[in-house]
């Protein structure tokens, strides 16, 4: 894999989170098969706040990052959704 990968999680606690220690290890610099390719955000509703105070949804790290996420899709990114149906506004 030559790309970069750009990993958002939603999730209502921590506790939700799956393969957190994974993602971790993946993006550590000694990790030469991942190294520098993969960025991982996380969206913590009932634990983080959005710029406006808010809960944090995906969507709003994606609006936080508007900048580089339409960078990317110029140059040809690709973007995949998947989560409970109805999530998504």
């Amino acid at each position: 894999y030559q790309g970069q990968a750009w990993l958002i999680l939603g999730v209502s606690v921590t506790g939700g989170l799956l393969y957190a220690d994974e993602f971790e290890r993946m993006q550590q610099p000694s990790n030469t098969n991942w190294s520098g390719q993969l960025r991982v955000d996380y969206a913590i509703s009932r634990e983080m706040k959005n710029q406006q105070g808010g809960k944090l949804y995906v969507q709003d790290v994606l609006s936080e990052e508007a900048e580089m996420l339409w960078t990317k899709l110029e140059e040809g990114a690709i973007i995949y959704f998947c989560g409970l149906k109805g999530m998504m506004p």
